[in-house]
């Protein structure tokens, strides 16, 4: 399915992703990246756009270091851990 295609194609139900069908664990890794982003990377972004690759470097390891140790984060609880990235 790409883009809106699902307006205009026929889709099975179970193919389309519904505000209904996020979870608890969808809605805490939101928090924690919206909350790593606000205190990891915001303050930071200016600097890291006008080039300064140390910054993000070290972002990307704290980022890192929360999925080697999820309970460290609060919005992570103990029975739901990061996975790692698909790549």
């Amino acid at each position: 399915m790409n883009g809106g295609s699902f307006l205009i194609e026929d889709q099975k139900p179970g193919d389309v992703f519904t505000p209904e069908d996020i979870t608890e664990d969808h809605k805490a890794i939101a928090r924690a990246a919206r909350e790593f982003f606000d205190n990891e990377v915001a303050p930071h972004v200016e600097e890291i756009q006008h080039g300064n690759h140390d910054l993000a470097v070290k972002a990307l390891l704290t980022a890192a270091a929360l999925d080697s140790n999820p309970s460290s984060h609060p919005n992570v609880t103990a029975e739901w851990r990061w996975t790692s990235p698909p790549f």
